[in-house]
């Protein structure tokens, strides 16, 4: 998980990661929670700070909820 969070810090993409990843994280990224229905796991978007308002951040963290919702993960 270290290399996909420093592809991350790099902006070079944002990742879908389980809750065991969360430590340590680099400087510059945030772990947002994906949250769904019944979910089973702790599972968190990890984008750079401050790209939150991006459009296609945005769509993507929803895309991700959805499917987590959908999947009951």
């Amino acid at each position: 998980w270290t290399a996909i969070l420093a592809l991350v810090e790099a902006e070079m993409g944002v990742a879908f990661v389980p809750r065991a990843a969360r430590l340590p994280v680099p400087e510059g990224v945030v772990m947002l929670p994906v949250e769904g229905h019944n979910t089973r796991r702790h599972l968190y978007a990890a984008i750079r700070c401050g790209t939150e308002a991006r459009p296609a951040i945005a769509r993507y963290i929803a895309a991700l909820r959805d499917v987590v919702v959908a999947a009951a993960v």
